[in-house]
């Protein structure tokens, strides 16, 4: 007799990674052109951006659960990364915690990890202060991406110097074998 085994079924997802991505630019552009926090208007985030989703069926209130998931997931992230263990294994995941910390970030009012500083004194200066910070790790990085370009080409040239010394080596040691057969 055959067992019936009940099969889970996955819930389908209403908003795609994508959505997810175009939700949180939208509240960031919100943000920046009426400089308040979106989630206190909805309704013109529901209005403006309802049809940008690949569901054109969603409801404001799956709007505001996804808003609020998003922000405790960015809440969690952010937790894991001041305890070092935030490890981003997929570039989705790594982009919305980037933009959710540009939403809900130190220029939100949070406590800035590295200077203890809030929004309310030196918001733009800590914004000014990160873009110099990103400026510089960005130019960081090229420096590094250089020198590993170099370190590529100086192994090339080695391996290439192997193989000329591979290859000499065998055009005597056969000329070697030529002349003693001659002999």
């Amino acid at each position: 007799m055959a067992k019936n085994k009940k099969q889970t079924v996955k819930p389908k997802r209403i908003f795609s990674r994508n959505d997810e991505i175009i939700l949180l630019n939208g509240l960031l552009q919100i943000k920046s052109k009426r400089g308040i926090d979106p989630a206190k208007i909805l309704s013109k985030v529901y209005s403006t951006h309802k049809y940008s989703f690949s569901n054109k069926t969603i409801r404001k209130r799956q709007l505001s659960d996804k808003i609020h998931k998003l922000k405790k997931k960015y809440q969690e992230n952010l937790t894991m990364k001041e305890q070092g263990s935030l490890i981003f294994i997929d570039t989705h995941k790594e982009k919305l915690f980037e933009l959710s910390n540009e939403l809900w970030g130190v220029e939100n009012g949070a406590v800035d990890r590295e200077t203890g500083a809030d929004d309310g004194e030196h918001g733009d200066d800590n914004m000014h202060m990160n873009l110099l910070k990103r400026a510089e790790m960005d130019r960081r990085c090229l420096e590094l991406k250089v020198q590993e370009d170099k370190l590529r080409l100086q192994r090339s040239l080695l391996l290439k110097e192997q193989v000329d010394l591979i290859y000499k080596s065998l055009l005597e040691s056969s000329e070697v074998d030529k002349e003693s057969r001659e002999a």
